[in-house]
């Protein structure tokens, strides 16, 4: 290990960072409607699901087990793990810095702002409306941000990181990190709102699947 580059080298990435489209809300539902299909609802449940934990609604429209919903959100966090390390410019993860991202995007997601307004029924299935607030998340430790690293990159140039793994450096650099953002959240500010449209499409069976991928991708604003 070349420990020559404990030496005050991390700082945030500013790139553009798609979040993961969650597994679970490109699922087909399985049930099979008898009567108008609840477009807005399912699109809520699905949304309430990632964001809010709130899984209940959504297996009912999907009859799926708490077991496949769990499944997918984790696989969804790990992702979301990758997608913020690549924010900060973290490249080496230990399970602990994986853990700790994990739940940092549980916490921003839960912060999300978002109004599923209007359905309309169309020839392929049904088209939802969703106004989306974008949380503006490069701006709101902004100044905060900057002074933990500048102050993390000192300790690193005095040389107190010098014999740890790659890991181990990031990971103590995530956790300063991600306290930062966290002792900001109230002080989160968000775009104007956006009108995103969510399409569903409808099988000869009366089955349904959602492409959510556009509406998720507005939550966060990541410039």
């Amino acid at each position: 290990m070349d420990n020559t580059k404990k030496t005050g080298e991390l700082s945030l990435k500013k790139i553009f960072v798609v979040l993961v489209l969650l597994v679970l809300v490109i699922a087909a539902v399985v049930l099979i409607f008898a009567f108008k299909f609840p477009a807005k609802r399912y699109v809520k449940s699905a949304l309430n699901a990632i964001c809010y934990g709130e899984t209940k609604d959504y297996m009912k429209y999907t009859n799926t087990s708490t077991e496949e919903v769990d499944e997918a959100v984790n696989e969804d966090l790990n992702l979301q793990a990758e997608a913020y390390a690549a924010y900060f410019g973290v490249e080496n993860l230990s399970d602990a810095s994986v853990e700790l991202l994990r739940e940092f995007a549980k916490d921003v997601y839960s912060y999300s702002k978002f109004k599923v307004t209007k359905s309309k029924k169309t020839k392929d299935g049904y088209t939802v409306t969703v106004k989306v607030n974008p949380l503006k998340f490069s701006d709101f430790a902004n100044k905060n941000v900057k002074k933990y690293v500048k102050e993390f990159n000192q300790k690193a140039e005095d040389g107190k990181f010098l014999y740890d793994s790659d890991a181990i450096y990031e990971e103590e650099f995530l956790k300063g990190l991600v306290e930062v953002y966290r002792s900001e959240f109230e002080n989160i500010e968000y775009d104007s709102a956006k009108k995103i449209t969510v399409k569903i499409k409808e099988t000869a069976d009366k089955r349904y699947s959602a492409d959510l991928t556009d509406v998720l991708n507005a939550l966060v604003e990541f410039e």
